[in-house]
């Protein structure tokens, strides 16, 4: 359904922005506890906005996601 392409605009985002996967590591198990930790590196020079933009994608409970309550919200976001 729509929180995962939700999910998934934040996942491109981030490596549109950073040039690598936001869970990125050596090995897919490593890969698959940063996603179930949230583990990712920000990087210095991203702006807060983007940061605020794929931490509010990257949500955990659907429900809760940016989008959720419609594609509205998200062109409202601040890095826009």
């Amino acid at each position: 359904g729509t929180p995962v392409d939700w999910w998934a605009l934040g996942i491109i985002a981030y490596e549109f922005l950073t040039g690598i996967p936001p869970f990125n590591d050596e090995s897919p198990q490593a890969i698959f506890e940063n996603i179930l930790e949230r583990r990712i590196e920000w990087p210095e020079d991203l702006s807060a906005e983007a940061r605020d933009l794929i931490e509010k994608l990257l949500a955990m409970d659907p429900k809760g996601r940016l989008g959720a309550r419609g594609a509205a919200e998200v062109k409202a976001h601040a890095f826009f």
